[in-house]
C-alpha cells in the first residue's frame, strides 16, 4: 500500500522558489538570473499598483486636474456661478415686464381702451377709466418718498457741513467728535500745524517703541513705506474723516482692517527722509480737507 501524498496548502505553493534565467542564444551563456516566487510577484505587482494610485491621486487633489472632475470646484466659483444664475433670472423676469408695460404704453397711446385691462387671455377684466381713485397711494409708494425725503435731508446736511460758510467747531461739537477721539498716544507736540510752511499736521515726540493707536474706530485704507514719510498708515473714521500716521517704525495692520477706537496701529519710528528723531506725524483730513489736529484732538490727554 503506497503511502499518500500529502496536501499542499495554497500559500505554500505560492511561495515555491523560481529562477529566471537570461542566457545568450548563440553561446548558451548565462548573463542573468532572478531568484523568485508567486508569492514576490505578487508583492511587487500589487505595491507597483498602490504606488500607481497614490501618484494619480497626488496628481488630481494638488493640481489643477481636480477641476476638471464633474462636480468638484471652488466654493467661491460656486457662489458666483448662483450669483450670476440668480442676477440672469431678475434681468429676465425685469425685460418681460418692461416689454409688457411698452406694449401697453403703445396701445393707451393709439386709443386701445383694452391696454388698461388687468391680465391676459380671454378672462381679461376691462377697467373703467373714471373708476380710477387718482388719489391713492401704494404703500410702497409712501415708504419710497419717506426714503427719499431722508435722503434729501441727508444731502441737505452734508452740503451745509462741507460749506466754508459753516463753522467746523459748530459741527464737531454736534457730533462731539472732539470726546469721542482719542490721541494716538501721550506725548508732547514739538510742531504745530501751519498751512504757511506747508506743515499740515502735527509732529508728537514720543518714546522709539512705543505703540500708536487708532483715534477712532474705521477701516485701514493704506499701509505702506515711501522714502520720504517711511512707514504710512491711514484709516478712514465715520463722518468723512481720515486720520494718517507717518514715520513708523513698524504699521501693525494691513490694508481693508476693522480698527476700533485705541487699537494698536503702529509702532513709533523714525523712518524716512523728513524724519530727524522718533516722533509721529499726525494729520487729520475732513471731507477731503486738511485740518489742524489740535482742534479736534483733546490736548489735556497728550500732555
Amino acid at each position: 500500500m503506497t503511502k499518500s501524498k500529502k496536501k499542499i496548502s495554497f500559500f505554500d505553493r505560492i511561495k515555491y522558489k523560481y529562477r529566471l534565467v537570461v542566457i545568450n542564444d548563440d553561446t548558451f551563456e548565462q548573463k542573468a538570473s532572478l531568484k523568485l516566487s508567486k508569492f514576490n510577484i505578487y508583492v511587487w505587482f500589487s505595491t507597483f499598483i498602490l504606488v500607481i494610485v497614490i501618484l494619480v491621486t497626488s496628481i488630481i487633489a494638488y493640481t489643477n486636474l481636480k477641476y476638471y472632475l464633474p462636480g468638484v470646484g471652488k466654493i467661491e466659483v460656486r457662489q458666483k456661478l448662483q450669483e450670476l444664475y440668480s442676477t440672469q433670472d431678475s434681468l429676465i423676469s425685469i425685460i418681460d415686464t418692461r416689454n409688457l408695460w411698452i406694449k401697453k404704453v403703445q396701445n393707451i397711446l393709439k386709443g386701445d381702451v383694452s391696454a388698461l385691462s388687468i391680465g391676459e387671455g380671454d378672462s381679461t377684466q376691462v377697467v373703467d377709466p373714471d373708476s380710477i381713485d387718482l388719489d391713492y397711494k401704494p404703500k410702497e409708494d409712501l415708504k419710497l418718498r419717506e426714503e427719499v425725503e431722508a435722503l434729501e435731508e441727508l444731502n441737505k446736511l452734508n452740503s451745509k457741513i462741507s460749506s466754508s460758510s459753516y463753522e467746523e467747531e459748530s459741527f464737531f461739537s454736534e457730533l462731539n467728535i472732539k470726546t469721542l477721539i482719542v490721541p494716538p498716544f501721550n506725548g508732547v507736540i514739538i510742531n504745530d500745524f501751519s498751512r504757511n510752511d506747508e506743515h499740515i499736521g502735527i509732529d508728537i515726540a514720543g518714546k522709539e517703541g512705543e505703540r500708536i493707536n487708532a483715534i477712532y474706530k474705521g477701516t485701514v485704507i493704506l499701509s505702506e513705506w515711501n522714502p520720504k514719510t517711511g512707514n504710512v498708515i491711514a484709516i478712514h473714521h465715520p463722518n468723512n474723516m481720515v486720520s494718517f500716521y507717518k514715520h513708523n517704525s513698524v504699521n501693525l495692520k494691513k490694508v481693508g482692517t476693522f480698527v476700533e477706537i485705541g487699537e494698536a496701529i503702529a509702532i513709533i519710528g523714525n523712518t524716512g527722509e523728513l524724519s530727524s528723531g522718533p516722533h509721529l506725524h499726525f494729520e487729520l483730513w475732513i471731507n477731503g480737507k486738511v485740518k489742524d489736529p489740535a482742534k479736534f484732538i483733546n490736548l489735556e490727554k497728550l500732555n
